[in-house]
């Protein structure tokens, strides 16, 4: 099952509904661009060529960027930058490799961010 022509992500309460504007056969845009600024979010599914137990593993990244314009003579431009890459082997279990990358997620809280954004390691 296909990601909808729309994804909405709610950020400082305000919900951002991002529209599709690219689809290959294994990867998908989305943007959202407003009169200050812009996100835009990538979801992106390869395999490698680097074989392990026989298989290639696969990748599964989602990318989030947020882009605010400059303002001139007052402020520059701020470009934000997430993402998340699950790798697994082709032969691990789709609900124990589910299981895994949600744990992960839900380790992605504002304190530990804010953690991290504090440069503590």
């Amino acid at each position: 099952m296909a990601f909808g022509d729309t994804i909405t992500i709610t950020i400082n309460s305000v919900a951002k509904v991002l529209n599709k504007i690219n689809q290959d056969a294994y990867s998908s845009e989305y943007l959202l661009r407003e009169s200050t600024g812009e996100y835009s979010m990538n979801i992106r599914h390869s395999r490698d060529k680097v074989l392990v137990n026989g298989f290639p593993l696969e990748r599964h990244n989602l990318t989030l960027k947020q882009t605010i314009y400059a303002v001139p003579n007052t402020s520059p431009a701020i470009t934000r930058q997430i993402s998340t890459t699950l790798v697994a082997d082709r032969t691990d279990v789709q609900a124990t490799a589910l299981l895994f990358d949600v744990g992960f997620v839900g380790f992605l809280t504002s304190t530990n961010m804010g953690k991290a954004l504090n440069w503590e390691s």
